[in-house]
């Protein structure tokens, strides 16, 4: 009888890592989903007007959803990079913009 397991010298193979880990953020994205957009229902009040105490906890899962979620989509975007399947297409931009943009978004 074989076993699958490996023996803890062992190092995984890299493509196999990658497929899991792709896997995984996939997975998990659809949980974020849910807390993302039921706390973006709770906040714009589809669900009734909440006390500041709930608005604050609400808001504390969306944001931290939300980051969670930045997280996951670098990480994909990391695997893309090390399987060699990041497609790159230079483009020109205007660094005035980009860097507005870049401080409205901290």
């Amino acid at each position: 009888m074989t076993s699958n397991a490996q023996r803890p010298d062992e190092t995984l193979d890299v493509d196999m890592l990658v497929h899991l880990m792709r896997q995984l953020a996939h997975d998990m994205r659809g949980p974020l989903g849910s807390l993302t957009g039921t706390s973006d229902m709770l906040l714009g009040g589809t669900y009734g007007e909440l006390t500041s105490k709930q608005t604050r906890a609400a808001a504390r899962v969306q944001r931290n959803s939300y980051r969670l979620l930045a997280l996951l989509n670098d990480f994909a975007l990391y695997l893309k990079a090390e399987a060699g399947q990041l497609e790159f297409t230079p483009e020109e931009i205007n660094p005035g913009k980009f860097m507005h943009d870049a401080i409205a978004d901290i």
